[in-house]
């Protein structure tokens, strides 16, 4: 019955699907440092964080789109890094609605160079120019597409 419940758990987000994850929380259900109530408690915690979160994205997508309906769609944007993958760099910016929007520019979409995610993962590095793209730095962005629905702001690089 625990391994039942242990794998419904798992569905539900309690652990990545990793066995070593799943042994820590069944030794920690059966020494009794967990129980399934805060097991479950604690999911449903982070699930309320997570719908919370895409709330504010949804909420903040909306904003955005009204400010730029208003304002031109070619208006530029001050913003600053505010996260980087291997797809591209997370953008935080402000505009005249919202405090702070958030969005996405692909590497796709940097030119003049090919940008890789470094190996400590912390910025994205241009084969050829070594230029890099770090947390924190400032830059200049226009909107590309708005997606309010799915709270996604799809971003361009607005000076190159």
């Amino acid at each position: 019955m625990r391994t039942f419940l242990l794998l419904l758990l798992l569905v539900r987000g309690a652990a990545a699907a990793n066995p070593g994850d799943v042994a820590q929380l069944d030794h920690r259900l059966e020494t009794g440092e967990e129980t399934l109530s805060t097991l479950d408690q604690r999911i449903r915690e982070r699930e309320a964080a997570r719908i919370e979160r895409d709330a504010d994205d949804v909420c903040a997508a909306f904003l955005l789109e009204r400010e730029l309906f208003e304002g031109g769609w070619k208006r530029r944007f001050e913003g600053e890094v505010s996260g980087v993958i291997g797809a591209g760099a997370f953008v935080a910016f402000g505009g005249e609605l919202g405090d702070v929007y958030e969005g996405f520019i692909p590497v796709r979409r940097m030119r003049g160079d090919h940008y890789d995610l470094n190996e400590e993962e912390t910025a994205l590095v241009g084969g050829r120019s070594g230029k890099a793209v770090r947390f924190g730095d400032p830059v200049t962005v226009t909107v590309q597409r708005v997606d309010a629905v799915r709270g996604r702001v799809d971003l361009d690089p607005a000076d190159g």
